[in-house]
């Protein structure tokens, strides 16, 4: 493994801008499912997004990174149907049915 220099001001900036993305994400989705879109189809939309930015970055930073052998493949599969769609899905499903107040 490489040297790593540590940065605790990266590293602050990095949990607060996720934070914040995190906030935002819950607000927005409250907006857009009273909108009338679904849970299946912003599940959806988020996976899909999530995918063409880490491909994209990937693409361009680390090459290698997108490269899957076959026995790799079942684990990314199986990652990607119960750590990913399931998650979402129960996260925007239970936005959807929840009264919380975001606006």
């Amino acid at each position: 493994m490489p040297d790593v220099t540590r940065s605790p001001r990266l590293g602050y900036a990095l949990a607060a801008t996720a934070a914040t993305f995190w906030a935002v994400n819950g607000a927005l989705a409250k907006f857009v499912l009273d909108e009338g879109v679904s849970a299946w189809r912003l599940s959806e939309l988020r996976a899909f997004v999530s995918f063409v930015l880490l491909a994209g970055f990937l693409a361009l930073t680390n090459r290698d990174a997108l490269k899957v052998d076959r026995p790799g493949l079942k684990q990314l599969a199986f990652y990607g149907i119960c750590g990913l769609a399931i998650v979402h899905t129960t996260y925007f499903l239970a936005i959807e049915r929840l009264d919380i107040g975001v606006a």
